[in-house]
């Protein structure tokens, strides 16, 4: 049988397909697929990787509700941004009981923030912290500071149907609700970035507003 150049050519590509097929079937029969895990940082990974002050210096401002209880803000900060902050325990209980706190003993807590400083640049999402049983807005400064330097602005208002006034027989006779007090923080930051009234020169948006969480200390 007469074998053109033609097909000698074919038969030739034919054979090295079918090596290569061959080769191909031994590799994979010799080395099988291996499954590819994705590590899961656990929740102490997670906790640890924020245990340690943000990149945002911060600031803190005091505001005020129409009804009344003020609200303390913390936010990041512009860069250069310092200073401390200072409260008096004894001064969030009625006249009567600051009368007779007379001694000596150390009731100031203070926080690295500036009174006031202008913002960083935003947006930043909102965090409400709301105060428990004879508690004050300013009673987690620590913490509230802490989540401010990692990018947030943290309102916290006074509730006067629960604070530590109230609770030494203190307070207003018709003190406002607690919901109706967090709700109308997040309305008075919402219309102080409307109207660009803000002392700090918020760039907070509507849409930051929409990722707000609910930070509740429970009584």
């Amino acid at each position: 049988m007469r074998f053109t150049r033609r097909s000698t050519v074919i038969a030739v590509v034919m054979t090295s397909t079918l090596l290569l097929a061959a080769c191909s079937a031994s590799d994979d029969a010799a080395d099988p697929p291996t499954e590819t895990t994705t590590s899961v940082p656990t929740a102490a990974e997670y906790a640890s990787a924020f245990s340690e002050r943000g990149p945002y210096p911060v600031g803190i401002t005091t505001l005020a509700l129409e009804t009344g209880p003020r609200v303390e803000v913390w936010y990041p900060a512009v860069q250069g941004t310092t200073g401390t902050d200072s409260y008096d325990m004894r001064e969030f209980t009625p006249d009567t009981i600051q009368a007779l706190l007379t001694g000596d003993a150390d009731s100031t807590f203070t926080i690295e923030a500036g009174r006031d400083a202008d913002a960083a640049e935003g947006p930043f999402p909102v965090v409400l912290f709301s105060h428990g049983s004879a508690g004050i807005r300013l009673q987690s400064s620590f913490l509230t500071s802490h989540l401010a330097s990692w990018g947030m602005v943290v309102a916290s208002p006074d509730h006067p149907s629960r604070d530590l006034n109230s609770r030494l027989g203190g307070g207003p006779a018709e003190p406002t609700d607690s919901v109706d007090d967090l709700l109308g923080t997040l309305a008075l930051l919402e219309a102080r970035t409307l109207t660009g009234r803000s002392p700090a020169a918020w760039t907070l948006t509507l849409w930051a507003l929409w990722v707000t969480l609910l930070v509740v200390e429970l009584s």
